[in-house]
């Protein structure tokens, strides 16, 4: 009985080494997420400014033919702005697979939580033993 005990003092403390694995994956993945919820705003106002630029172009266009030099100017600006766009997008992939990444580890630790909870009673006495027993803790009955 006493092999049983340490036998499930060792799965309490490799599930414990898993969800504080688990925790701090999450909370790298919150600093992530915010980071790149600032890059957003960041790129949000940057698309603001882009299609301001854009209208100024357009209206010094129309006024004087002499402005292309500050229209070209205008439009060198615009192209920063989609090369943040494009880092940007960048960015949600790498959060996209990170998430994926942490969803499918989630459903594994949910499945071997599952089935680690698993128990049947013993034929001999009638008491509780776990799935992965390979005796009764009570009577001793061999399950193998």
């Amino acid at each position: 009985m006493f092999a049983r005990e340490k036998e499930l003092a060792e799965e309490s403390r490799q599930q414990k080494e898993k969800t504080d694995e688990l925790n701090t994956e999450i909370e790298s993945l919150k600093k992530e997420n915010k980071k790149l919820a600032a890059l957003q705003k960041t790129v949000e106002l940057l698309e603001k400014e882009k299609n301001t630029l854009r209208d100024k172009i357009d209206n010094l266009r129309r006024r004087s033919g002499d402005s292309d030099k500050t229209a070209d100017a205008l439009m060198a600006a615009i192209q920063k702005n989609e090369t943040l766009e494009k880092l940007n997008a960048s960015l949600e992939k790498k959060l996209s697979e990170q998430e994926t990444t942490r969803d499918k580890k989630h459903t594994k630790s949910t499945s071997a939580k599952a089935g680690a909870a698993a128990k049947f009673k013993c034929s001999e006495c009638g008491a509780m033993v776990g799935a992965h027993d390979k005796k009764c803790p009570s009577c001793g009955e061999s399950f193998e």
